[in-house]
Formats: C-alpha cells, sequence, structure tokens
C-alpha cells in the first residue's frame, strides 16, 4: 500500500522521494486509494476487475519503488517492525464483526461492487448515507475475490500500522523533548 503514497510524492506532490517515511507513506496511500475508490465508483462499480486492477498496480508501483523503500526502513531499529507486526497479526487473524454490520456495512459493500453511485439511494435506504461509508469506500479495495469479507481488516490494520509507524519514525527523527512526548504517548 505504501507504493501509491511514494508515487503520489515523487510524481504528484513533486517531492523528494528520500525524504518521506513508510509511515507517512502509508498514510498517504490511504488517502490516495479514498480518491480513487471515490473517483472509481462515480463511475462504475466497484467490482472483483477493478480491485484487481488496483491490487495490481499497487504491486507494480512497489516494484518500482522497493530500493526507496528499503532504503527506508533500514532507518527504523529491525525489533519495532518485528514487535509492530507481531502486535497486529492477531489483529488480522482474529476478526470478530461487530453487530451492525450485517446492516449497515454489508449492504453498502455489496452496493458498491454491484453499481455504480445512485443519486438519491439514501432516500430509499437511510443507512446508505452515513458519511463512514467513504470509509468503506476505502474498504471495498480490500475485498480480494475469493477471500471475502477477511480481508477487509487489512484495511483497519493497516491505518493502525501506519500511524503507529508514524508516531515511532517522528519519535526517532525528533529532538525535541515535547515531540517525543507526543509520539510516544499515540
Amino acid at each position: 500500500m505504501t507504493s501509491y503514497g511514494f508515487f503520489t510524492n515523487k510524481f504528484i506532490l513533486n517531492s523528494d522521494i528520500n525524504k518521506i517515511s513508510i509511515g507517512e507513506s502509508g498514510l498517504l496511500s490511504i488517502s490516495i486509494l479514498l480518491l480513487i475508490s471515490l473517483l472509481i465508483h462515480f463511475l462504475i462499480p466497484i467490482n472483483n476487475i477493478v480491485i484487481s486492477i488496483v491490487i495490481s498496480v499497487g504491486l507494480i508501483l512497489f516494484l518500482f519503488f522497493i530500493k526507496e523503500i528499503i532504503c527506508v526502513l533500514k532507518k527504523i531499529p529491525y525489533y519495532y517492525l518485528i514487535g509492530l507486526f507481531l502486535i497486529f497479526v492477531p489483529f488480522i487473524i482474529i476478526f470478530n464483526f461487530h453487530d451492525d454490520y450485517n446492516y449497515y456495512h454489508l449492504p453498502y459493500l455489496n452496493y458498491l461492487q454491484s453499481n455504480k453511485i445512485i443519486f438519491g439511494l439514501a432516500n430509499i435506504n437511510t443507512p446508505l448515507a452515513y458519511p463512514q461509508n467513504s470509509w468503506l469506500n476505502f474498504v471495498s479495495l480490500f475485498r480480494i475475490p475469493n477471500v471475502g469479507e477477511s480481508a477487509l481488516h487489512i484495511a483497519n490494520a493497516a491505518i493502525f500500522f501506519f500511524f503507529i509507524l508514524y508516531n515511532i519514525e517522528k519519535y526517532f527523527e525528533s529532538s525535541s523533548k515535547v515531540k517525543k512526548l507526543y509520539s510516544l504517548i499515540f
């Protein structure tokens, strides 16, 4: 997922690619993928073909930026990365949908995969008008074929992972005690 962030940083923001961290790149990727999912859904349904294309482009960009990603990862102590990985493995493996999943989220995800945007749809079914549904547009890009709903937790874990990694990176980069304390609290 960080590959979209490196691409955006280099080609759209015209920033130095060596100055972006993995955490920043991941959070930037999430923003870009949300924008991409909203634009795609405006024109066509986010079906398995679209999901496969988005994931394939991400993998191609990852291979394109692999040297930069490795250079940035070398700046982070390996035991922090292993610790983060061990924390998030149970988060991904043990998934438990909340009680409203079948009422709010699953119908909206099914709607995203079967239809492009339909104006006035909220008049028929009000849960489709809730603002958190833009988050589901992003999550729909991770509804991998033949894996189903269990892959949806990858997107949620990615947000937490990149946010915590961003704070770890800022902790090591900062010389200010206030910024270090702020990063440590998060």
